[in-house]
Formats: C-alpha cells, structure tokens, sequence
C-alpha cells in the first residue's frame, strides 16, 4: 500500500517510473551529470540521485572517469576490500517491558561488546528498538551483526539456492543465538524476553536486490564506519545516499533516496526538509 501510494504521486507530479528495469549508466556533460541510459535509451535530468549498494555504484558511474571527483571515487572504491552483509532478526516485546525500562528506546542503537560471541572474538552485537508500537501493544526488537567472511556470506547464498528449507532453519538458529548473546550482556531481556521471534534477513536476503552489499554509501567498512561515510554531494547535481537499501525493497527507495533528495533541495532551495515534515503532515501537496 505504501508503495503505491508513493508511486501514484510521484506519477501525479510528473514522474516515469521504470520496473524491473536496470539502469545501464550514468552519462555526464563536462563536470556534471546529465542523466541515465536505460535500455541504450537516453533518459534527461536535472539531477541523479543513487541508492544502490559500493559494487554497483562503480559500474554506474564508471562513464564519468574523466571528471576527477569521479575519479577519485573509483578509485576509492577500489581499495575497499571487505566484504560486508547484514542478519538482521526481529522479536516481538510486551509494550510493559519498554515503559518499565525505558532506557531500551533511549538511543537508536545499544551496541554490547563481549570477548567472544556469535562473531567470534571482538564481537559486538546491535540492539535496536524503534519507538513506534505494533497494534498499539508491542514493539518490535531488531538484533544486527555485520558478517564480514565472504566465505560464510557464499555459503548463506548457496544454502539459499540448494535447500530453502535448511535455510530458513539456519536463520532461526541464528536469531536464538542472537538473542541469547543478548541475554547474558543485557539481564532485561533475561528476565523479560521476547513474546515471539518474528523473522531473519541473511546476507543472501539481498541478492534479488542486485547486490551483495546492503548497505550503501561505501559505508560499512572497517576503515570507513559511521562519520567517515563518503560525503552524499558528489558533484552539483549527482547525489549518492549513504541509507540502507534493504530486502524490504521500497525501504531501500524512501531510505536511501529520500536521504539524496533532502540534500538536494537543500543545495537547490537552500531549505532543509525533513521526514516528519514531509511524509507525514496533512495538507502539503507540493513535494512528494
């Protein structure tokens, strides 16, 4: 429903929306981007706006290697050399738990660091409460570990491709590992733990997606994390999001895309617009 929601406005404002279709490049003018081919076919713009994950913004972009800001994106991205994917598991809580505790939605992210767990040694795990209730009486926990292990990231996939039932059992083990790593650094959840275990993204999750990479913005990278992710302005009018494009498909759109189009209109308008403003007041017809 969202998702076509989003789609009849942009298409009332004007916009031509292209499914299952790759973009083939990124075509620039001196030192500017001039717009997209898709399917040999030469698509005008103003602006381009990317939220795809490091492996595919290279081929993307790969065109403009004359212009040295470009330039010198490649050929940072050519340096990265570890992978990363994300398991995400999402566990059902009693609104009571929360409002008792109510540290646990303090802050976005609790991160827990243990000498060895799930990932081995140095291992930290990531612990995320949204402060938005389910049906009015739950919340929805969300535990994240980043694997790094291109081996263990193929075998995610190959399960997935050879056995979809294994699969889904490996994903539930690992989320009841998750969970207990949760319990022995985080006593809440011990003495209070989830209602239900709701359900796994693998790093084979994001594969139909178009990538292996679920995160954008070369940004989950040991020697790139956090504030050090590449700026969004790369050129005046080409625009790369550092959100997430996740496997829930229309996420990746409005989280990553939507990040590229408020910097923009910043740069455009000069005026700094955000989510709430936006997406949720009643009454503004003149942005999407």
């Amino acid at each position: 429903t969202l998702s076509n929601r989003l789609a009849e406005r942009f298409k009332e404002l004007g916009g031509k929306l292209y499914l299952k279709t790759t973009v083939d490049h990124i075509s620039f003018n001196k030192k500017n981007c001039s717009g997209v081919f898709i399917n040999s076919n030469h698509e005008s713009a103003d602006n381009v706006f990317l939220s795809v994950a490091q492996d595919k913004i290279k081929d993307l972009i790969s065109k403009g290697k004359n212009i040295n800001k470009i330039k010198k994106l490649l050929n940072k991205i050519d340096k990265i050399t570890f992978p990363n994917s994300d398991f995400y598991s999402l566990y059902l809580l009693d609104k009571s738990v929360i409002e008792k505790h109510k540290k646990l939605t303090d802050i976005a992210y609790h991160v827990y660091k243990k000498d060895c767990g799930l990932g081995g040694d140095d291992w930290n795990l990531f612990m995320f409460i949204p402060h938005t209730l389910y049906n009015e009486k739950y919340y929805v926990m969300i535990l994240t570990y980043i694997e790094r292990d291109q081996k263990i990231i193929d075998e995610w996939i190959d399960l997935r491709n050879t056995d979809y039932k294994k699969y889904n059992e490996k994903k539930d083990l690992i989320a009841e590992a998750l969970l207990k790593d949760l319990q022995d650094v985080e006593p809440i959840f011990k003495e209070n733990p989830p209602l239900k275990y709701l359900l796994s993204i693998s790093p084979a999750s994001y594969l139909q997606y178009g990538s292996k990479y679920p995160i954008s913005g070369l940004g989950q990278t040991s020697d790139n994390f956090g504030i050090s992710r590449m700026k969004q302005v790369v050129l005046d009018n080409l625009f790369i999001s550092g959100g997430a494009s996740f496997s829930a498909g229309v996420w990746g759109a409005i989280a990553g895309g939507w990040m590229g189009f408020v910097e923009s209109y910043k740069k455009i308008t000069g005026i700094k617009i955000g989510n709430k403003d936006i997406i949720y007041k009643p009454g503004l017809k003149n942005l999407p």
